[in-house]
């Protein structure tokens, strides 16, 4: 009888995930392949209080490769905008995510608008079945923001006003040789 029960709860929890909506562009990789973690970007981060246009902030380093294991690799990555980027004297912030070497800080999704974008649009990458093997020796995943108009801060605060996004990166752990 507990089988019987164990089976069709496991069924039910399928059916659900097969049939949950998915969130504009997100990608849901394989339950129990792919682990998800969600990153929070926000106006407050020490991050945007340099005086440049173009920030780094580093989300993840992924696992190396092991005698054992092949290191962690990207399964699917999402960037939603949950409250627009604003400062009066920026006309345009966007960011991107990909590795920390230089020609590669759009690998994993190319750059988004953050301050004309609201919550309802999201934009995310679909990996399913691709090896997303980090495509140079940085383990590093990073979002690169990029200011036009002027710098994001004073060196010693941000010009910005508001803005928060959620950037969520699915990782796995595959076997050796895969």
């Amino acid at each position: 009888m507990s089988r019987k029960i164990v089976l069709l709860a496991a069924l039910v929890i399928g059916i659900h995930l097969l049939t949950a909506p998915m969130a504009h562009g997100a990608y849901v990789p394989t339950p129990g392949i792919c682990l998800a973690t969600t990153y929070t970007v926000s106006f407050t981060d020490a991050a945007f209080k340099v005086s440049s246009t173009t920030v780094t902030e580093t989300l993840l380093n992924l696992a190396p490769s092991t005698p054992t294991s092949s290191g962690q690799k990207l399964c699917g990555a999402t960037n939603v905008p949950k409250i627009v980027f604003a400062d009066g004297g920026l006309s345009a912030m966007t960011c991107s995510v990909g590795t920390a070497t230089s020609g590669n800080s759009a690998v994993y999704l190319p750059s988004l608008n953050m301050m004309q974008t609201a919550e309802t649009v999201s934009q995310g990458g679909v990996f399913s079945g691709i090896d997303l093997a980090p495509p140079d020796p940085s383990l590093a995943v990073v979002v690169t923001c990029t200011a036009t108009g002027g710098n994001f801060g004073t060196g010693a605060s941000t010009n910005l006003t508001a803005g928060k996004a959620w950037i969520t990166i699915w990782i796995t752990n595959p076997p050796s040789g895969n």
